[in-house]
């Protein structure tokens, strides 16, 4: 319940009110004063939320030693007692996705981009182009950029006195081929732009293609658990709780290693936590056995990551083209 220091009269439009009185019959104002301390308003603030969120305490246990649990007690009816999915889940990919921000903004600005010769050299990138080895990007025989071509516009975008245009002329793209000059020009602007502003981008697209792949990975789940009779809602369900908690250990676990303790068995052994964690949270929510769950943790984990990893070179390409 919202915390109030009440007034004899409204501040407002000065009408004599009465103790019962959380807002002004006259004008609607609310019937307190915040002549207080900022510490003390502060402090009101944190016991107002946890007043109305008591429930957080009651999510917290559960939530990280009981996989499944939380599902099946919003499936059952019971969503008063509980954090509700949708706000767990938002209130701790915000914690992940800002996590993610200072590590990939740690990492910019470690980087070694800006050396390199800047010289005005001419590059031929038809004459290197004797393999597919040498493509680093291809859609078909007409829309392909070559190593040479990359390293080649890299190295001359280092120098701020050329232009786009300038660079391609050098390396001998012509006129009318559009899709290497607008591949020039997106990897120049993006070589001279703020590496921490780049990072903040690509991340905050990252969290979005994230929201938005949830659907498809409760769609999965439904695909495989068919016979189950479920509704897609009840997967979507499951699905926000797992990511909620593949959020937490991650972020958690990426500030250990970053900050504190760099060593790899923290990262691998938080993907061995989440994957453990999420196939007793499989046989909790579905009841079947562990062998039937266990093909088909394996299948909804593989058939994801190829999702991830196809949506995550679609949401590159497209920061790239937009930033």
């Amino acid at each position: 319940m919202r915390i109030r220091r009440k007034t004899n009269h409204c501040l407002n439009c000065g009408r004599t009110l009465g103790e019962v009185y959380n807002y002004c019959p006259n004008c609607g104002q609310e019937n307190t004063h915040l002549k207080v301390s900022f510490g003390t308003l502060l402090m009101d603030t944190i016991a107002t939320y946890f007043a109305v969120d008591g429930k957080i305490g009651q999510t917290v246990k559960p939530f990280f030693a009981k996989p499944g649990y939380l599902t099946n007690k919003f499936l059952e009816g019971m969503r008063a007692t509980y954090l509700h999915p949708i706000r767990m889940y938002v209130v701790v990919s915000l914690f992940y996705f800002f996590v993610l921000t200072l590590y990939g903004t740690d990492l910019m600005r470690s980087a070694d981009i800006g050396s390199g010769p800047t010289d005005m050299v001419a590059f031929d990138y038809q004459d290197s182009l004797t393999s597919e080895d040498d493509y680093v990007i291809t859609f078909g025989n007409k829309y392909n950029i070559s190593k040479r071509l990359l390293e080649g516009t890299i190295t001359l975008a280092k120098n701020d006195t050329l232009t786009a245009t300038q660079i391609a002329d050098s390396l001998q793209v012509k006129e009318d081929d559009s899709f290497r000059r607008f591949f020039i020009e997106r990897t120049v602007r993006i070589q001279r732009s703020d590496r921490e502003a780049l990072t903040g981008y690509i991340i905050k697209n990252l969290s979005i293609m994230m929201f938005l792949l949830m659907p498809i990975f409760a769609l999965i789940l439904k695909i495989l658990y068919i016979r189950s009779k479920r509704l897609y809602i009840e997967h979507l369900v499951h699905a926000l709780h797992l990511h909620a908690f593949a959020y937490f250990i991650y972020g958690f676990s990426l500030l250990l290693y970053h900050y504190y303790i760099s060593t790899g068995w923290i990262l691998s052994g938080s993907f061995l936590l989440v994957s453990i964690y999420a196939y007793i949270s499989f046989r909790k929510v579905y009841m079947q056995k562990w062998f039937k769950t266990m093909v088909k943790f394996f299948l909804v984990g593989w058939i994801y990551v190829f999702t991830i990893l196809f949506f995550f070179i679609g949401e590159l390409l497209i920061s790239a083209m937009l930033y």
